[in-house]
């Protein structure tokens, strides 16, 4: 079975960051109800959220439990059990005065629909601040992915699967209260317009409603975790960036350092023994001594991993209308009014991997440190090429169709092309351009798979629209996966339309073909990559790893040495001391992490 990870998009916000160009805003919480409705019905694949699922609940079940075979969300406080009437989804709320299920038998989800492809070892709840939606909602979301996907770790398979949520201390139990002004600042703007088109802000995607209270009552801070705890997640990312209350009212950010402190600490008490910590440098007003501070306080917490970014002036922020003009004069070389000097941002970054080091964390990633054993398995995933799923508003998705006994590409493509090749039996030859690769009958065999890149809507009655639809194969018109000698088998035909934003997928009997097809129905404009893409991809994501690539693993997937596509770019970046060759193994230096973008992009094709 192949490992697919998944990434579930909760795109709420108390409030808008000053920095943030991420698709995320405030909404009412009818909004946000409607919108996870949504999104359990495209988990679901297109089916009505209606649809009943036989299952019954144990009123004797008094505390938050969670099996193998699925998670299920118990109330501590339960006299009685109430159970959603949905695949895949039992929630018991904090308040349950009723059952609807019938009584007598625990919840099982042993009969799960047994997916033989994939295996799914990851998901990420990212925003937006997912830790906005009550715990119920999160676990009811749960639910419906264990039902529609094979989790590592459940009915017999091996693995545990990391399940992690973001978390912004604002949000946790009685953050909220203190977070009283931001909530109320987030509903005036939630609710002072009715906005249909998101076009230039993230909260014109997300139509607010009526006027109604607009973030949930969670229970305190250890009962939230615990509840997370139960419904499988296992491990939390918060949202820190700064231990200093007067950077982060700069970042606009709705919490405080004290609260941040109180929600870390009930998380461990909760029982959570996987955390991660968001931290930010390089803001304005920053100096080199309060960085070190924010990280000597941190490193006085022990969290499991430790996430540290330098800050970037995003186009179409508020930040970038107050800062772009001093972000151009550091990038010149000038001494900036607000932001730290290119000089101090280098100190700080050094600063960080000397101080995370020393305290035992292992320096993994460009930005991230872990304690070993503790990497992001996740984003491991992503910079290493794992297929990925992506579900909510503006979610992406990666899957790859793998071609099966002769497989051919269609020539009669008008819109590109690039995509024209043959393959015949003893050749390797895929969906690539001109002369950049040439693979010939003499290559090794790769394990090389046909590519397709979705997007989900950024509008949210644009995505809803898509997601009710209930034949969501007749949305999709023109890339025919599909023939082979066997009439059993999936179909392998590809093509692209000259519409960029139409792509057909005949779904066969694979199931993976059935996701691609559910994938690209609602993606406003999937692309098939072509080999270049990949190729690139696996360059400037793999050497985001201090670890770097492997070359082994280049010519097993590719079907060439890596030397026929980058070496002079290889040997280049090694005569500069930007990079280093050893073994298997091609890495940047410390030189070449410090202008890692520049050096990446040397490797687009």
């Amino acid at each position: 079975m192949r490992e697919l990870e998944l990434y579930i998009h909760i795109p709420f916000c108390v409030r808008k960051c000053a920095y943030c160009d991420f698709l995320s805003a405030p909404a009412s919480k009818e909004v946000r109800d409607r919108y996870v409705k949504t999104l359990i019905e495209e988990i679901r694949g297109g089916r009505p959220i209606s649809a009943p699922l036989s299952v019954s609940c144990d009123k004797s079940l008094a505390r938050t439990t969670a099996s193998d075979s699925g998670s299920v969300f118990y109330s501590e406080q339960m006299g009685s059990c109430n159970t959603a009437a949905d695949p895949g989804s039992v929630i018991y709320s904090e308040q349950v005065g009723s059952c609807n299920s019938q009584p007598g038998k625990a919840l099982s989800l042993a009969q799960l629909p047994e997916n033989t492809e994939y295996v799914i070892t990851s998901v990420f709840f990212g925003g937006g601040t997912p830790s906005l939606l009550p715990p119920s909602q999160i676990a009811e979301i749960l639910d419906a992915l264990r039902v529609r996907f094979p989790f590592a770790g459940d009915n017999g398979r091996p693995g545990t699967p990391e399940i992690t949520i973001e978390c912004n201390p604002g949000t946790i139990g009685s953050g909220k209260q203190k977070s009283s002004q931001a909530f109320r600042t987030m509903e005036e703007h939630a609710l002072t317009e009715v906005p249909t088109e998101m076009a230039s802000s993230a909260k014109d995607k997300i139509s607010g409603m009526e006027e109604e209270k607009p973030y949930a009552e969670h229970s305190s801070e250890g009962s939230q975790f615990r509840a997370y705890l139960a419904s499988g997640i296992n491990r939390i990312s918060f949202g820190l960036q700064s231990a200093h209350n007067e950077e982060l009212a700069a970042l606009g950010r709705i919490h405080t350092w004290e609260m941040f402190l109180k929600s870390y600490q009930a998380a461990r008490k909760a029982g959570v023994q996987n955390i991660n910590v968001d931290l930010m440098s390089a803001l304005p007003g920053q100096t080199v001594e309060s960085w070190r501070q924010t990280l000597q306080q941190i490193l006085t917490l022990a969290p499991e991993h430790i996430s540290a970014y330098s800050l970037i002036i995003e186009e179409g922020t508020p930040f970038y209308e107050k800062y772009h003009e001093d972000d151009l004069r550091r990038s010149a070389g000038e001494e900036p009014r607000y932001l730290p000097s290119e000089e101090d941002e280098r100190r700080m970054v050094q600063m960080t991997e000397q101080m995370l080091c020393s305290a035992g964390y292992v320096h993994y990633e460009i930005s991230n440190y872990a304690r070993p054993g503790f990497e992001c398995r996740h984003n491991i995933g992503y910079w290493r090429g794992t297929e990925y799923m992506g579900f909510g508003l503006g979610a992406s998705s990666l899957l790859r169709y793998p071609p099966q006994n002769r497989t051919r590409i269609k020539k009669n493509i008008r819109a590109n092309e690039k995509f024209s090749a043959a393959v015949q039996e003893d050749a390797t030859v895929y969906h690539t351009s001109e002369d950049k690769v040439q693979v010939g009958e003499g290559s090794s065999s790769p394990t090389h798979f046909i590519s397709v890149r979705c997007k989900n809507p950024e509008n949210f009655a644009v995505y809803e629209q898509k997601v009710h639809s209930q034949n969501m194969a007749a949305e999709v018109r023109t890339v025919d996966l599909g023939e082979t000698e066997n009439s059993n088998s999936p179909h392998t035909d590809l093509a692209r339309s000259g519409n960029p934003e139409v792509l057909t997928v005949d779904a066969g009997k694979s199931e993976n073909l059935q996701m691609l097809t559910a994938a690209a129905a609602k993606s406003e404009n999937p692309e098939v990559l072509t080999m270049e893409d990949e190729m690139a991809e696996f360059m400037f994501l793999g050497l985001r790893m201090l670890s770097g690539v492997s070359e082994r693993e280049f010519q097993t997937r590719f079907g060439r040495p890596i030397d026929d596509i980058y070496g002079d770019v290889i040997c280049r970046m090694c005569s500069l001391g930007l990079m280093k060759r050893e073994d298997d193994r091609i890495y940047l230096t410390p030189r070449g992490l410090d202008v890692s973008n520049q050096v990446m992009a040397e490797f687009l094709l």
